[in-house]
């Protein structure tokens, strides 16, 4: 791997971005790229304390890292501000709909990647990285059953039975 490669260079000035210290970025109200009724809607449901500012502070807080990872500081756009307010109307939208059929047992962790996916499919790729990045979010599905196969020296494919290995001391 050649850290010289451009790819490299982004995602460690990404990386460096978003450990930057909040209090050392600049700081912008994301939530009043939404329209009025958005902004004084109600709480996204089932989720205490989560309401459509604060999907916009998100998605705007993971747009200012990557453009001040590539060093722009012209980032409080009407183009930056109609793409936070629309990515956040669709991920309410979904987060509603995600609410309707799990009974309204929705968790703030399961919000990450719905906005994730919204950001993908408003091709924005690098803001959906800066995100994954900065919330520390991994995918892990729940527990996975590994079904180890062994061969044995005549080829013959058996399951594996953990009982039949000796340890060798």
């Amino acid at each position: 791997m050649n850290p010289e490669l451009p790819f490299y260079r982004e995602d460690i000035a990404l990386k460096n971005a978003i450990r930057t210290p909040a209090n050392a970025k600049p700081r912008f109200n994301w939530r009043e790229s939404l329209p009025a009724a958005a902004a004084g809607a109600a709480p996204v449901p089932a989720i205490a304390g989560f309401d459509h500012g604060r999907i916009a502070e998100i998605v705007g807080t993971a747009l200012t890292d990557l453009l001040l990872s590539r060093e722009i500081t012209d980032i409080f756009t009407e183009q930056n501000r109609n793409f936070v307010a629309a990515v956040a109307k669709q991920v309410s939208e979904s987060v509603s709909d995600l609410v309707l059929k799990t009974d309204g047992l929705v968790t703030e962790a399961q919000i990450i990647p719905i906005i994730e996916q919204a950001l993908i499919q408003h091709n924005r790729h690098d803001v959906a990285k800066s995100l994954v990045c900065s919330s520390g979010y991994i995918s892990t599905p729940g527990s996975v059953e590994v079904k180890a196969r062994l061969m044995r020296r005549n080829h013959q494919i058996v399951p594996w039975n953990q009982s039949k290995i000796d340890i060798a001391i």
